[in-house]
């Protein structure tokens, strides 16, 4: 079970095109990921809404290729990255 870097940026882009996406492999094993993303889509959500929103946009892959993701999301608005 794991998944390239490159192509879970690749998803996310898709997922949410207009996002700012940092992507770290916290192991180096393209298994345990950080991230963190802000989008415009988050302005009006919930932390707990926006959390929902990424983890809906990968529930394929958390249960194929996936094993572990940090998820941090930031409204434009605060965006510090």
């Amino acid at each position: 079970m794991s998944i390239p870097e490159q192509e879970l940026y690749f998803i996310l882009k898709q997922k949410f095109p207009n996002a700012t996406i940092k992507l770290t492999d916290t192991a180096g094993d393209n298994d345990h990921y950080s991230l963190e993303i802000s989008d415009s889509s988050f302005k009006d959500m919930s932390l707990i809404e926006q959390h929902k929103c990424v983890n809906y946009a990968l529930s394929d892959l958390l249960h194929t290729k996936l094993h572990s993701i940090t998820i941090k999301t930031i409204r434009p608005s605060a965006e510090k990255f």
